[in-house]
């Protein structure tokens, strides 16, 4: 069961953009680069492979967010998936958002973090939300792991 809401704002973010830059991208491999220099070369292959990369994050982006099943909470992001087991022991915390386009950190928006015992740590970028809601997803992985609230 995927929890509502999580992972929704990290998917408005890439769709509407990552369309257009799969757009301009298919443009430039379909128009070719136009040169008339002597030993230049195509950009095709650059532009494909950059294809390729935005089609597979918009896909990915179908699967962001929190799962939550019988036995385990799974978080996922978009390179990093982190699965929980009931007994696991672990750490939720809201945070600041740090990541992509951001110096510093989001006064406005928040993520999960993840933190282990073994000292390791997950910051769930793709858990981004509002700091009510952000707070809500990590009050609802605690409770649904039988952990305590904070």
């Amino acid at each position: 069961m995927h929890l509502k809401g999580s992972g929704n704002l990290a998917r408005w973010l890439v769709v509407p953009f990552g369309s257009i830059l799969l757009t301009l991208a298919a443009a430039y491999i379909i128009n070719g680069e136009r040169s008339t220099v002597a030993g230049s070369r195509s950009g095709w292959p650059v532009a494909a492979a950059f294809v390729i990369v935005i089609i597979l994050q918009i896909a990915r982006s179908t699967r962001l967010g929190i799962w939550l099943s019988k036995d385990r909470v799974v978080i996922r992001s978009w390179f990093k998936t982190l699965t929980l087991m009931d007994e696991q022991d672990f750490i939720c915390n809201s945070v600041p958002y740090t990541g992509l386009f951001m110096y510093g950190r989001s006064r406005t928006f928040n993520m999960l973090e993840i933190r282990l015992p073994d000292g390791g740590a997950f910051d769930a970028r793709a858990t981004i939300a509002r700091r009510k809601t952000s707070a809500a997803q990590r009050d609802l992985v605690l409770t649904y792991a039988g952990k305590s609230l904070p």
